[in-house]
């Protein structure tokens, strides 16, 4: 058999290939009409977006359909595709000289019954010799498909493909065929619930549109509402009170859920319930009886009983603080705090119901509270002093016992019963006591060290509870020594500087003492603390100690150096043993040693002031002013317009530091009257007079430019007139008359602070008052929306009505928020010096928080949404409420700004003991204040005081008692002017006292003022009568020490509940207020 000629063999490939190029072309063109399809399905999806599940089937089907025409298109082309002879005929007619000797050839070669013949046989090889050189491709394949075509169809074709590969339709097609109903998360899904009962179901879309709805159906109706966002962003929607079965999907533009089912049934119920509250017998408190589920407030301990009715069948379980406890008829806790309860209910074909979360809040029994009332800080007395200790106690409930424990040098003491209840005794819960310690009785030596505290039992069952004061220190001095004159206490100024200061090592050894003893009524992780703390005190006062004995070995030549360095070396040693007694676990073995190493410190103390130089020496001038760059700076820093609460704080605090210092001035004036103290010692205090004047004279700058202060100003340059009287008095030797001024400057200091505390007042009182009436404001509002809701009920409200009630929920949700926030801020500004109504402030916007009043707001606002005024009016009627006890609460803080506040009490017990002291001076003529060298200096001198007093003491005060100071001719005209002074100063005095009684509603206060205003007897028994009139003051000292004590017990009080969450939940409720600010901005 002959091979197959060449040419035959190329027109049955460039066949091949011409089928395979159409079918290829023809692929080209469906699957870029497909990717076209898409586009045009993604310009749809632009304008309105498809859900994925649409447009996966929608893809689906297009694909299907474009692979049916591929397959019948190649189907039609491999029907109809061209035979070899058919190419032939296009060769020929492109290259005619062949004569059809081509097609023959290819006729011939196809009969392959027929053999060929010479004729056939040359011809065939004659058309193999033409047709070599023949390109068959580029005439057949060419000839049908162009190549410039078929790469702009390519290049198309790609740009197609690809952009309808990644437009958003392929890409939901691609989620829909990943995530059959993906992208659309929705909980609770299928459940369960009780007839009558509220779901919530929310719903997290995670990608494409947020625009997510709710469809649902009930029976043949079908129902579509949007999805509202809570305030952390979730979506959600609110079923409420569900009674038949529903259906329901929730959807988006582009997403859909599956459906879920809500079916409902008949909950298990309690049918009555009965509560009993008996609190402990100790408290004296009433038992209480409820037959409803509700919020209890119940003393501490009390026995809590419930009484249950419920069907036989049933499971119930009470739900105590996490606990459970199956309840058979009744159950019994004994709250201890706070917490809450619910009842769980359950029948045997598995259906479940809960009541709702009640609380129980508890009434703790406090810890009794004990305070040396006096002396207020640790004391200097010498070993035959008697030392008055006075007490204060209370308690919520009853105090059973108090005592006083005393210590010398570490060495106990016989505890001092002060009181103890007897059996038929009334309930006492507060009680003062006063205790003289006489210290000669201690068998107390120079130098030793006296430590005291109280412990008050209250009358808790089954263990009473303890409360404690700190240590009061009283350091035992020579009789040579004047109590007055030692180096200040811890608290006070600071000591005058010596070689050596001991005084600082004295006061972190008292801090060490107090905290060990604090230390042995403390357990558990804070005992370990404080040990840990007391530890590293007593070696850092080890290494202080190794320090001054090193100083001291400058001075080994100095026979009192020896001594003191001995000692002192002895009293660090017992330092070092009190740190190894602390390490080793002894801590209140380590309290003995502690005393020692105190007591011989004090020794050594003494002995190396014996050798330091005198008080006159080293000068009295150094008041730590401040430098005159500093001056300058101060001056050039002044307050426009009104004063804010923090500026005024600011002032005022300075006010008083000037006033402390202008009454130490006094006392130096006067002493160096009393001891005719040297010319030099006079300029040195005439020198400290002008450096308080200056700081008073920076305070009435700083003043300048705020509104309201003109009277306060006007004060200030009163005290700065006497202030340069009394420096002038001091330089020209005139002891006397600096005194005189001084007590004048005070008297003025005095008034400016109690004006500068009325104006804090004020503010106070008006920022409290604004807050109660945007409360107010809101809960009326709240209110009236209610109103309307009801109103649109009535009526059957259309939609435009719901958006405009949603739009009014909205917009008083928001300002509730920013109210609170506003609260916040007040409390962080009263913080300082209303303490107790900032902790008010603060607990009251916690509360409103804790109440959900804005979650009853969300659920008004998202029944609106779907017209369910009925529901809306509901929570809204709630929320109303919920706010106008936020009015009244804050109304009655707003009532509790007090009418005078503690500085001014403060100021007016030492006008008292200014006037008690001037009533003495003014009955001894003989103390310098009667007698002057000069007279006509003294006269005009008296003239000046008379009218300062006028100006300073205002309302009440007489001029007349600065006529009297300067001039006395005869015994009769003496006793005249001192009568005449001393009514004055009654006067003056009973008006303040008649004043402070109106304000604080003291009605022996008010009649103490009158008294003294016009007392029995006349001019003349006020003026001699120094028994009647000491009784007065005596009173008035009495009334006013006794509000003090209640401040200060309310304080402390205050700081025992507050125990140590308060600061965490403080500073949480600071951040929050910060946190906002800083948005705001």
């Amino acid at each position: 058999m002959k091979p197959t000629p060449e040419f035959y063999n190329r027109l049955r490939r460039q066949r091949s290939l011409l089928l395979l190029a159409v079918v290829g072309w023809f692929a080209l063109i469906v699957s870029g009409s497909g990717a076209l399809v898409i586009l045009l399905l993604e310009g749809a999806n632009t304008l309105q977006p498809l859900q994925e599940q649409s447009v996966f089937y929608g893809v689906v089907g297009l694909a299907i359909l474009l692979v049916g025409l591929c397959a019948v298109g190649i189907v039609i082309i491999l029907r109809r595709r061209p035979s070899v002879v058919a190419l032939t005929r296009v060769i020929e007619v492109r290259f005619p000289d062949l004569m059809e000797m081509l097609t023959c050839s290819v006729e011939i070669l196809e009969r392959k019954t027929d053999p060929e013949g010479p004729f056939e046989s040359s011809l065939i090889a004659k058309t193999e010799e033409r047709t070599r050189s023949i390109p068959f491709f580029s005439v057949i394949v060419f000839q049908r498909i162009h190549p410039v075509w078929m790469g702009i169809l390519t290049v198309v074709w790609g740009g197609l493909l690809f952009s309808a590969i990644h437009s958003e339709v392929a890409q939901k097609a691609g989620f829909f065929f990943r995530e059959l109903r993906g992208g659309v998360a929705v909980a609770p899904g299928n459940i369960e619930l009780p007839i009558g009962a509220d779901l919530v179901v929310t719903a997290e879309v995670a990608r494409w549109e947020k625009d997510a709805y709710i469809i649902y159906k009930t029976g043949d109706e079908t129902e579509r509402y949007s999805l509202s966002m809570d305030s952390e962003g979730e979506l959600e929607f609110t079923f409420y009170g569900l009674t038949d079965a529903i259906d329901y999907q929730v959807r988006t533009s582009s997403l859909q859920s599956e459906w879920y089912r809500i079916d409902t049934y008949q909950p298990p119920v309690i049918e009555s319930v009965s509560i009993d509250v008996e609190p402990p017998a100790y408290t004296g408190a009433e038992s209480t009886h409820r037959d409803v589920l509700s919020d209890l407030l119940v003393e501490e301990g009390s026995r809590v009983r419930f009484e249950l009715e419920f069907e036989p069948d049933l499971r119930v379980h009470l739900k105590w603080n996490g606990e459970e406890i199956p309840v058979e008829g009744e159950v019994v806790v004994f709250p201890r705090e706070d917490g809450t309860y619910q009842f769980t209910m359950s029948n045997q074909e598995g259906r479940k119901n809960v009541t709702e979360v009640y609380q129980i809040e508890t009434i703790p029994d406090e810890v009794p509270v004990v305070e040396i009332v006096f002396p207020k800080e640790d004391m200097k007395a010498t070993a035959s002093d008697a030392v008055l200790v006075e007490l204060y106690s209370g308690d919520d409930y009853r105090i059973t016992r108090v005592e006083l424990r005393v210590s010398v040098s570490g060495k106990p003491q016989p505890p001092v019963l002060v009181y103890e209840k007897q059996a038929g005794d009334q309930s006492i819960r507060e009680l003062s006591n006063e205790i003289l310690m006489t210290l000669d009785e201690l068998q107390v030596e120079v130098s030793d060290v006296i430590s005291c505290y109280a412990t008050v039992w209250d009358n808790k069952e089954p263990v009473p509870q303890m409360g404690r004061t700190e240590l009061l220190f009283i350091e035992v001095i020579g009789e040579d020594e004047e109590p007055e004159e030692s180096e200040e206490m811890e608290g006070g100024p600071p000591p005058e500087k010596s070689e050596i200061d001991l005084r600082a090592v004295i006061v972190e050894l008292k801090r060490l003492i107090r905290l060990s003893n604090e230390s042995l009524f403390l357990q558990g992780d804070e005992f370990e603390l404080n040990v840990q703390e007391i530890g590293a005190g007593l070696a850092a006062l080890q290494k202080e100690g190794v320090s001054i004995l090193e100083e001291l070995k400058a001075g080994a030549n100095d026979p009192r150096v020896r001594e003191a360095s001995a000692v002192l070396s002895e009293a660090f040693e017992r330092v070092l043993a009190s740190e190894r007694e602390v390490n080793d676990g002894n801590l209140e073995d380590s309290l003995f040693n502690q005393y020692k190493a105190y007591r011989g410190i004090l020794v050594a103390e003494e002995l190396l002031k014996q050798d330091q130089p005198s008080e006159g020496e080293q000068g009295e001038g150094d008041s730590g002013e401040p430098s005159d760059s500093e001056e300058g700076e101060s001056e050039s820093e002044s307050v426009s317009g009104s004063m804010s609460l923090a500026e005024m704080k600011r002032a005022l605090e300075e006010l008083n530091r000037l006033v402390d210092e202008q009454s130490n001035m006094n006392t130096r004036f006067r002493r160096a009257e009393r001891l005719d103290s040297s010319r030099e010692e006079l300029r040195e205090l005439s020198d400290l007079q002008e450096e308080i004047e200056k700081k008073v004279a920076r305070l009435d700058h700083e003043l300048l430019q705020s509104e309201g202060q003109q009277t306060v100003r006007s004060d200030l340059k009163q005290a700065e007139k006497e202030m340069d009287a009394a420096a002038a008095g001091a330089r020209r030797g005139d002891p006397g008359r600096s005194k005189r001024s001084g007590d004048r400057a005070k008297q003025a200091l005095l008034n400016a602070s109690d004006r500068m505390s009325a104006g804090l007042e004020q503010l106070a009182s008006g920022a409290l008052s604004s807050l109660q009436k945007s409360a107010q404001s809101l809960a009326s509002r709240e209110a009236t929306a209610a109103a309307e809701s009801r109103e649109q009920q009535a009526r059957g409200g259309d939609r435009e009505s719901a958006e405009a009630l949603r739009d009014e929920q909205i917009a008083i949700s928001e300002e509730l928020k920013a109210l609170l926030s506003e609260f916040d801020k007040a409390a962080v500004d009263l913080e300082d010096y209303y303490s107790e109504l900032s902790q008010e402030l603060l607990e009251l916007a916690q509360k409103t928080r804790e109440s959900r009043v804005d979650s009853q707001m969300k659920r008004a606002v998202n029944a609106l949404l779907y017209e369910r005024f009925d529901r809306a009016a509901k929570e809204q009627e709630s929320a109303a409420n919920e706010l106008g006890a936020l009015a009244r609460d804050m109304g009655d803080i707003s009532g509790k700004v007090p009418s005078m506040t503690q500085e001014q009490i403060n100021n007016l017990m030492e006008r008292i003991e200014d006037a008690r002291r001037e009533l003495s001076e003014a009955g001894n003529p003989g103390d310098g204040e009667g007698q002057s060298d000069e007279g006509a200096e003294g006269e005009g001198e008296a003239q000046s005081g008379g009218e300062g007093l006028a100006e300073v003491q205002g309302e009440g005060e007489r001029e007349g008692r600065g006529e009297g100071n300067g001039r006395g001719s005869s015994n009769a005209e003496g006793l005249s002017e001192q009568q005449t002074e001393s009514q004055g100063i009654l006067e003056g005095i009973g008006g303040r006292l008649q004043r402070a009684g109106e304000a604080l509603r003291n009605e022996t206060l008010t009649k103490l003022g009158r008294e003294m205003l016009a007392p029995e007897g006349g001019a003349e028994e006020a003026g001699t009568g120094v028994g009647s009139t000491a009784k007065y003051l005596d009173e008035a000292e009495r009334v006013l020490q006794g509000l003090i004590n209640a401040d200060r017990v309310s304080r402390k009080t205050r700081v025992v509940k507050q125990s140590s969450q308060a600061p965490e939940k403080y500073k949480t409720l600071v951040e929050e207020y910060f946190k906002q600010l800083a948005e705001e901005q």
